[in-house]
């Protein structure tokens, strides 16, 4: 990973500031197949023209429309979530780490945008969308079974894809992806879509997870040896992201 050189946003066709070098550095690590993240986006294409038919698939552009020009506010999973919340200020826009959503609505914020795998707790995150947030869906290779059945309780949402099959990306149904991870796809998303400023709440990949934030978690739990490589991951390229914005890291 030390040798990959970053680039801040996607380009069409291409994924985004995480390099094609990268993200198959990622996965080689975790034992990931971009075989199968090939494969599992063109089994969602179906259910993406479906939802695109029925107006309820977002440009990307139109998800930026609630981040750019404003101060962000990018929410980890972190147990230090509930804690950053309370003294975070100057906030105009808040974008949620996936399960981060349940620990912002128990404080009585709805984020504008919610960056989510689908393995965060369903009822937050359609709660999250039914109050208005935007949902980023983002298809790998192992949660694309998961699509259908979780976008049918969105009424709006947009979708990325680890790797972009040429007709998702012709027909403009998908971006290719901002990162890895939810965490670092979230910071990634906010700087590209122009936030006039970032704040990250809630990242500390050594801490526990807040309780809520998986629908396994009932408390906060030190996350597992799987979960700490990509909670690593996604600090360093969350870190290359504000340090390519000119923000600082800490």
């Amino acid at each position: 990973m030390a040798r990959v050189s970053y680039t801040v946003c996607p380009r069409r066709g291409r994924p985004g500031f995480l390099t094609a070098e990268a993200l198959e550095a990622a996965e080689a690590v975790l034992g990931f197949s971009v075989d199968l993240d090939c494969w599992g986006a063109r089994q969602a294409l179906l259910y993406a023209v479906e939802a695109a038919e029925e107006g309820r698939l977002l440009p990307l552009d139109e998800v930026c429309g609630r981040l750019r020009g404003r101060r962000v506010c990018v929410a980890g999973s972190a147990a230090s979530l509930r804690r950053d919340l309370r003294v975070a200020r100057g906030c105009e826009a808040y974008v949620a780490a996936d399960g981060a959503t349940a620990v912002l609505l128990d404080e009585g914020v709805v984020p504008d945008v919610v960056v989510t795998d689908m393995d965060g707790p369903w009822a937050a995150l359609w709660r999250a969308a039914e109050l208005g947030a935007y949902t980023l869906v983002y298809i790998h290779g192992d949660n694309y079974a998961l699509f259908p059945l979780f976008i049918q309780e969105l009424p709006l949402f947009a979708l990325e894809a680890q790797c972009l099959p040429p007709r998702l990306a012709v027909l403009g149904l998908a971006s290719p992806p901002h990162g890895f991870s939810d965490g670092d796809r979230a910071v990634a998303l906010a700087a590209c879509c122009g936030a006039a400023g970032l704040e990250l709440l809630g990242f500390e990949p050594s801490a526990p997870q807040a309780g809520g934030t998986k629908p396994w978690l009932r408390g906060d739990t030190e996350p597992g040896p799987v979960k700490r490589v990509k909670l690593r991951v996604a600090s360093v390229l969350a870190a290359a992201v504000l340090a390519a914005a000119g923000e600082p890291a800490g």
